[in-house]
């Protein structure tokens, strides 16, 4: 871009188009960097300005310019006509570029939304994995967890008991006195022997019935605790995929925004 007047329009349809939206102050290094020929240098630019600030059509206030209104009344009919159509469209497509490359640091994410997301990718995870070895727990307590049954234990009915029985002697031997005494006495130690053989059978059977008892009431106390930490673990594993869920969610959410 040899051409004086050339760099002159071009640097006044910058200012231009900078200035759609509201009067603007740009630098002389925002113009130079908005002009897409490689042979302009940042000095031409610079001698360009002074030479439009000299003429009146751009005004300039600590190192800044900004267009001056009537220049740009008179740029804004001329860019409305079809001849110059085109070139406003380039300069449009050069400040496009611009405010695209402005933009995306913006879009950036930041490194407190990097820590949040990582934060809820972990909770993700750790929440996934606890919930796996609950569900495993609880269905390895399902398939193990059997009533406890002890077999039961039985005595025989029939008591252990010696009817007491009366011996009987001929009178033809009265003779043998001595032996009947003794065999009396032998038979009254028996009856004594049997009664407390009784007694020690009824004693066996209500240790055996208070076992019993004992054994059922561990029965029902580990069958209780059993469904207690079912229940436990079944209300655990429903707030972890309640937690879950909201986490995905808020994911989703801020991956759209």
């Amino acid at each position: 871009m040899k051409n004086v007047n050339e760099l002159e329009e071009r640097v006044l349809e910058i200012l231009y188009q900078k200035s759609i939206s509201s009067p603007l102050w740009i630098t002389e290094s925002e113009i130079y960097w908005s002009i897409p020929d490689m042979n302009v240098t940042e000095r031409d630019v610079r001698e360009a300005l002074d030479r439009l600030v000299y003429q009146r059509r751009v005004m300039k206030k600590v190192g800044k310019y900004q267009i001056e209104k009537v220049e740009f009344l008179a740029i804004k009919e001329r860019l409305d006509s079809p001849v110059s159509l085109g070139l406003s469209e380039s300069v449009g497509q050069n400040n496009n570029v611009e405010k695209e490359s402005g933009e995306k640091p913006c879009s950036r994410p930041s490194v407190r939304e990097w820590n949040v997301q990582g934060l809820v990718s972990l909770l993700v995870c750790l929440s996934c994995i606890i919930f796996g070895f609950l569900l495993c727990l609880l269905l390895m307590n399902h398939k193990q967890d059997q009533p406890f049954s002890f077999p039961e234990l039985q005595l025989p009915q029939n008591q252990l008991q010696v009817s007491d029985r009366s011996v009987f002697l001929s009178s033809k031997k009265e003779n043998q006195t001595k032996n009947l005494r003794k065999i009396e006495t032998e038979f009254t130690e028996q009856q004594k022997v049997n009664r407390l053989l009784n007694l020690q059978a009824d004693s066996v059977r209500m240790s055996v019935e208070r076992l019993r008892a004992y054994v059922s009431e561990t029965n029902n106390k580990q069958n209780a605790r059993l469904q207690e930490e079912r229940d436990l673990i079944l209300t655990v594993s429903l707030l972890l995929v309640g937690l879950l869920v909201i986490l995905v969610i808020a994911l989703l959410v801020r991956k759209k925004e």
